[in-house]
């Protein structure tokens, strides 16, 4: 993990975490399991 930020607006919390993985798969996987968090609305890479 590389770094993490947060902001909030009327409740509704945005974050950023920023990681260095060896590769797509890796990613792909990771995106896969942030998902699955209770909370989580969207995931997208940037």
């Amino acid at each position: 993990m590389k770094s993490v930020s947060f902001d909030s607006d009327d409740g509704i919390f945005t974050g950023k975490i920023k990681v260095i993985v060896k590769n797509s798969t890796v990613l792909k996987n990771l995106m896969k399991n942030i998902k699955k968090i209770n909370g989580i609305d969207k995931v997208t890479r940037v």
